[in-house]
Order: C-alpha cells, then sequence, then structure tokens
C-alpha cells in the first residue's frame, strides 16, 4: 500500500530515537507513517480539508494500529520538545472519541514523500452501495485508459497573465493576500504537472458517487485549455441540477406514494394545497432559467439575472435546499418566496433536512446525479459512440466537439425517460474570452481580498504550502514563454 507523509520530516530517525528509548511492537514504523498519512494535508488532498484538521476517531485506530501504538505514537509526535503534531478540536461525545489533528506547519510545506507499507493498513471496507457503483462505473476508468488528456500550448501564457492581475489587486503590499495568490498558482502548476505525467487518478467517491479525477479538480478559471488526444473539448450540464433533482424526486415520491407503493411520514400528513404546490414546482420547465421563472413568480422581475444578482439568487436557492438555522431560512427573502409560493415544497425540504442534515440532503441529491449521468446517460453513450472520450465533472460531461450533438441528445433523451422531465442544458466550449477570464479572477479575488491580517490569515494557513509559492515565484521569475516552460517542468 502506497501512502504519503511529509517530505521534510525525518520520521525514520525520530523512530529510530524512539524505539531506543521505548519498548514498541514490530510494525510500530509502519503504524507512524499509517497515522501521519491520514492527518497530511497536502495539495492532493486540501480541498476535502476545509476547516485545516483532519478528524481522527478512537475506534479507527484501535482497529488499525491498537491501543497501546497509538498511544506511543501520539506520545513521540505531541512531544513538547519538539512537536510534529498539534491537537486542534476535540470531537469526543458518548461512546466516540474523536480528535481534529494536524502536522504543525513547521513540518508541512506539502512537499510529499511516499512510502510503501502493509496492505491490512488499507481503507475501511467498501459498502454495499459503493461497491455496486464501482462495478457500474468500470467502463468510465476505461475512459482515462484510452484517451489521452492534455494541455494547450498557451496554458502557462495564461496562468501568468491571471497571475500579474491578481497580484496588481494586492492592496498595500499586503503580504497575506500576496501569499494566498502564490500559493493558488503554485497549486495549478501542482494539478498541470499531474495532468501532463498522466496521473488522472479517478475514483468513485464513498459518499455521492461522484466520478472524481484531476479533471474533475482542475481550476475551472483553466479547463478550456484542456484537450484530448489534442482536441478541444465542449461540456455540457444540466442547468439548475439541484432544483431539478428536488423536482423529480418529488414526481417520483408522490406518484409512488399516491399509487399506494410505499408508506410515508411525509406525504400521509401533507395538506391538499400543500400536495398543489408540490404539483405546480413538479410542472416547472427547467429547459427555461429556474431562477428567472422563481422571481417571476414572485413579482420581482426588475432584478438583473444576467450577471451577479443571479449568482446571489442561485447562492439563495442552495441555502434554500440545504441550511439548516432556522434563523437564516426565517430572514432570508429567496426562502421566504419559495416557501409563499411552494409551502409543500418546503416543507418537504425541511422534512429532509431534520431527517439527513444538510450535509445528508446534499449527498442524497448528488446520488440521484451521479447515478442518472453516469449510470444512465453515460452508459448509453458509450454504447452509442464507443470510440467517443468521456469525462464527467459532477453534472456536466465533457467530450470532444466531434460527438457534442450526440451527448447533448442522450442526455436529452435519457434523463425524460428516467425522470419525465426535460431538463435545461448549458454548454461550455473551449474558446477562452475576455469576459470569462475577468469573471473567474473577480471571484477568486472576492475570496482573497478580506484577508488583511495575520489573524485571519492563520485561519487558512494551514491550508497554504511554502511549496506552492515557491514553485509560483520561480514560474513568474523564470517564465520566457509556455514552451520553455513546460519543458523545464
Amino acid at each position: 500500500m502506497k501512502i504519503t507523509i511529509p517530505k521534510n520530516i525525518d520520521i525514520k530517525a525520530r523512530i529510530i530515537d524512539f524505539e531506543s528509548q521505548n519498548e514498541v511492537s514490530n510494525k510500530f514504523k509502519d503504524k507512524v507513517y499509517y497515522f501521519l498519512s491520514r492527518i497530511f494535508i497536502n495539495n492532493s488532498n486540501r480541498e476535502n480539508y476545509k476547516d485545516n484538521y483532519v478528524r481522527i476517531c478512537y475506534s479507527e485506530m484501535k482497529k488499525k494500529i491498537g491501543v497501546r501504538d497509538y498511544k506511543m505514537i501520539k506520545k513521540m509526535l505531541l512531544n513538547p520538545n519538539d512537536q510534529v503534531v498539534e491537537v486542534v478540536a476535540n470531537f469526543s461525545t458518548g461512546k466516540h472519541n474523536c480528535k481534529g489533528f494536524r502536522i504543525r506547519e513547521k513540518y508541512n510545506d506539502g512537499e510529499m514523500s511516499y512510502r510503501e507499507i502493509s496492505d491490512k493498513f488499507s481503507s475501511k471496507p467498501v459498502g454495499k452501495g459503493l461497491a455496486e457503483s464501482l462495478e457500474k462505473y468500470q467502463f468510465m476508468f476505461d475512459y482515462f485508459d484510452r484517451f489521452k488528456l492534455n494541455l494547450d500550448s498557451e496554458v502557462y501564457l495564461h496562468i501568468k497573465k491571471v497571475a500579474e492581475t491578481l497580484l496588481m489587486k494586492v492592496e498595500e503590499r499586503n503580504v497575506y493576500q500576496e501569499s494566498l495568490i502564490l500559493d493558488k498558482i503554485g497549486y495549478w502548476l501542482y494539478q498541470i504537472e499531474r495532468f501532463e505525467k498522466g496521473e488522472y487518478n479517478p475514483k468513485v467517491s464513498d459518499s455521492n458517487h461522484r466520478l472524481n479525477s484531476v479533471f474533475s479538480e482542475f481550476p475551472r478559471i483553466l479547463r478550456r485549455h484542456v484537450r484530448c488526444n489534442m482536441e478541444p473539448l465542449v461540456g455540457i450540464d444540466i442547468k439548475c441540477s439541484q432544483p431539478f433533482l428536488l423536482a423529480c424526486t418529488l414526481k417520483s415520491e408522490l406518484n409512488s406514494f399516491e399509487n399506494r407503493e410505499f408508506e410515508s411520514v411525509f406525504w400521509k400528513n401533507i395538506t391538499p394545497d400543500e400536495k398543489e404546490s408540490i404539483r405546480k414546482f413538479i410542472e416547472i420547465s427547467f429547459e427555461m432559467d429556474f431562477y428567472i421563472q422563481l422571481l417571476e413568480l414572485a413579482g420581482l422581475n426588475d432584478i438583473d439575472l444576467s450577471g451577479r444578482d443571479r449568482e446571489r439568487v442561485k447562492k439563495d436557492v442552495m441555502l434554500l435546499l440545504f441550511e439548516i438555522n432556522k434563523g437564516t431560512r426565517s430572514n432570508n427573502l429567496i426562502i421566504k418566496l419559495f416557501k409563499s409560493i411552494y409551502p409543500g415544497v418546503n416543507n418537504f425540504i425541511e422534512f429532509m433536512l431534520n431527517k439527513l442534515g444538510g450535509d445528508g440532503f446534499a449527498i442524497f441529491l448528488q446520488k440521484k446525479e451521479s447515478d442518472l449521468l453516469i449510470n444512465t446517460v453515460s452508459r448509453k453513450f458509450n454504447n452509442l459512440v464507443p470510440q467517443a472520450p468521456l469525462f464527467p465533472i459532477h453534472d456536466c460531461l465533457f467530450t470532444t466537439c466531434e460527438f457534442e450533438k450526440i451527448l447533448s441528445s442522450t442526455i436529452q433523451s435519457q434523463v425524460f425517460e428516467m425522470t419525465g422531465k426535460h431538463p435545461g442544458m448549458s454548454f461550455e466550449y473551449h474558446l477562452i474570452d475576455s469576459e470569462f477570464v475577468e469573471k473567474e479572477i473577480e471571484k477568486i479575488w472576492k475570496k482573497i481580498k478580506p484577508i488583511k491580517t495575520q489573524r485571519k490569515f492563520k485561519e487558512r494557513k494551514c491550508l497554504i504550502f511554502q511549496c506552492n509559492i515557491n514553485r509560483a515565484k520561480s514560474f513568474l521569475d523564470g517564465f520566457k514563454g509556455s514552451k520553455d516552460y513546460s519543458e523545464a517542468a
């Protein structure tokens, strides 16, 4: 089993020194490596740890490395004389004893070192649902073996221009904003290196069953540079996919309940008016813009939905779907408008939130999306044109321009066949226009701009790596052109 640990820790020397003073088991070294790999936040996984730490539960460690060795590992790594690891959160409740660990900044610059350890430390057994998805998705894994993804020659020039634009926005040479920008540029370059090496790493999420890969993680602002066997890609996604999947779910459940195919506390207690509002929601045409329709129904036709206002409405609809805080739900204008128009739908959402939680309901809908787009649409497309490439990013499927019409018609026909509803679709082409780039840069800057003080920077510091900053500086200082940098990389 291959794992990654921080490169700048001489862990072997530490283990030898510790073993000379303490009695440990034969496999102690492997167990230390395993523990470090579990809490090592780096470029390949940092998107999963927005809270700056990794949650580790005693039950997992007891099973994987044993009670005594777990205590010994913590004793070694938490040694106050030269502490490698720190505990930043405690989740101990009842029988569950979990803590939030992270490697100290001193020992985590983001650089990785690889180790081989026993296969007994491999991930937990695959659940039935994930096992079925892995089997179903095998044809999708094959795409990454059959087709070569690469980048056009202009990607490095584009990165340089984006970096310079962002750095010009830095206020009064603020070192914290500058570090965030350089970290992001360095992370992009790291992703490109993986791309160029063919390290696509396709894998199925054990939670929402999405098929993730280096391609799905690739920055949106650079995605239009991606080619397949040097051919440009086109992406087709389902518009307003989460509200659309909600409508499909409601349609299916309502039909099943009325046909007495299943019992449900929610549907048994629904009022006639609530049921009617659900029917109206189900009948919405998602081929048109759902957000515009919602505001027209509410009489807010004067809101500009072509730019930032549309993003705000979209964000509020996500709050409607997944926010569990009652105060936020009762004070948000869009949620209040939606509740007044579709009270039955809002009650169903809140019923699911109480049952599953915000993250749980999101995963519930994402699983439906994965099954629909990968197991149904992609499988049909593969049968129709096995010679065509196909790569997913959540609710979007990418192929080459040659097969755009076939993919578009397959999405339409298969989604309608499975749900009884026609989806709206949007298209992402490889052309890079200035308006698109400016919008993406503004999105990036919006997140960086507020980080002006050491306190705010420190909150994110564990997700910012010196190796990225060094990589970005080297790139910008030595840039002579796309060809020169790609050869150097």
